[in-house]
This record gives C-alpha cells, sequence and structure tokens, in this order.
C-alpha cells in the first residue's frame, strides 16, 4: 500500500517499478532489446536505458553549453530552424497522411491549421517548441537501434492540444527521427509501447504507426510482457 494508504496510480511511477531491473541488470536490458528486435550481434554492455528522456532539449542544450553559453545564455530556439529544415526531408507529406487514414470505421479527428503543416507562420517556433518538449517514457540504445517506448495504463493516447504535432505517438516519433538527423549519427528508430488492452480510438495512432511501418505489431506489449522479462521469464505478447 501507498503513503497513507494510498494508492499511486501515476504512469510515472509504475514505469519507474516495472522497468527498474533493467536499469539494474545489464543482460535483463539486453533481453528487453532483443525482444523489440536488436540485432543479433548485440552485447549486453552496448545496451543503454532511460525513463522519461527529454533527448532532444537535452541536445540542444549540449550545443550551447560547447558554445559557451551557460544559464541566462542558453538559447535552444537558435537552432529551430536547422530542426525545421530537417522536417520536410522526412514528414512532408505527414499531414495529408493523417487526414486521409481510417481504419475500422475510425479517422483522427480534423486536424487544426497548424497540425503538422510547414506552411503555416511560425511553423518553425511551433515545431521547435513541441520537439524540446517531447518526452518519451523508456529509451534503450544500442550502436545501430534506437527504440523509444510509450506507457501507458488508465490515461489515453492523446490527440489534442495546441501544439504543432498534435498526436503523442506519431510527435515521439517525429522527434526521434529529427534528433538522430540533427546529431548526424545512424540509428534506425523503433517504437514499443506498453499498456493495458487497447480501447477505442486510443488504437488509432498504433494503427497509424504500423502502417507506416514505423511499429511493428509485436512491439505492443502488456505490463505482464514487461514483468515476465524482468523476471527472466519466457517473453509473452501484448
Amino acid at each position: 500500500m501507498g503513503i497513507l494508504g494510498i494508492e499511486n496510480r501515476t504512469e510515472n511511477w509504475k514505469t519507474v517499478r516495472y522497468f527498474k531491473p533493467f536499469i539494474e541488470d545489464e543482460a535483463l536490458r539486453l533481453c528487453l532489446a532483443k525482444r523489440l528486435g536488436a540485432s543479433e550481434g548485440t552485447n549486453q554492455n552496448d545496451v543503454r536505458i532511460e525513463l522519461f528522456w527529454k533527448g532532444m532539449r537535452d541536445h540542444l542544450h549540449g550545443l550551447e553549453l560547447d558554445r559557451g553559453n551557460k544559464g541566462r545564455n542558453v538559447r535552444l530556439s537558435r537552432y529551430y530552424g536547422e530542426l525545421a529544415d530537417i522536417y520536410p526531408c522526412w514528414f512532408r507529406d505527414l499531414r495529408e497522411k493523417i487526414s486521409s487514414f481510417a481504419q475500422d470505421g475510425s479517422k483522427f479527428n480534423n486536424l487544426n491549421e497548424m497540425n503538422y503543416n510547414i506552411a503555416i507562420k511560425n511553423f518553425e517556433t511551433g515545431l521547435g517548441t513541441n520537439l524540446v518538449n517531447t518526452e518519451i517514457d523508456i529509451v534503450l540504445a544500442t550502436p545501430d537501434i534506437l527504440f523509444i517506448g510509450e506507457a501507458k495504463d488508465e490515461a489515453l493516447l492523446d490527440g489534442t492540444g495546441n501544439r504543432v504535432l498534435v498526436h503523442q505517438l506519431i510527435r515521439q516519433y517525429v522527434m526521434a527521427k529529427i534528433l538522430i538527423e540533427h546529431r548526424r549519427c545512424k540509428r534506425e528508430i523503433v517504437p514499443f509501447i506498453v499498456r493495458k488492452a487497447p480501447a477505442g480510438k486510443e488504437q488509432l495512432q498504433v494503427k497509424f504507426l504500423i502502417k507506416q511501418g514505423w511499429l511493428k505489431k509485436e512491439n505492443v506489449l502488456c505490463w505482464k510482457c514487461v514483468k515476465a522479462i524482468a523476471e527472466g521469464k519466457e517473453a509473452c505478447h501484448g
């Protein structure tokens, strides 16, 4: 039972509890990475893990430190133009793909003018702000793959808000891809999800990522599966 007899129902707390074994044990990290599709020759000391990762923010902050800028002199926005230049190289038609996507009679809500639209005023600022504020719950890195994981328990996958990149899973993939390009490092981006059984429109983002070839069906895991891997038991599929 939690503090004062109150159960802690936050997804962050559950994520820490379930993924703590992988932080502490290199062999378990390798098992998880292989379950998600790591290369056969991957060694356990080659697998890194972090939770609640804001990769773009910290990458740009590091660039500012390299320039000798600290404290109030840190200006992440100076890089937003570079990020906006990368976006259309990989995602020029992303808005149209989302608008036209439909599965089992479900469609995404009508997009606002700003969503994924490189033609709007201040797109550069909106995109950059979204990218530096994008957090990924679980990240595993091997020499050739960046695994990006979203953990969901009771909350649904969002698709609302005043953002350029309005859908959570899509936003995370876009951030990771642009980050890799900006750092000029060759890594495949492999998303995964940990959650309870899908429900309603929450499944639409998942189906979209699968349709794009970004997400593999077998990388949609349940919490029981993560627990089984952490205990060294045979992994199950979510």
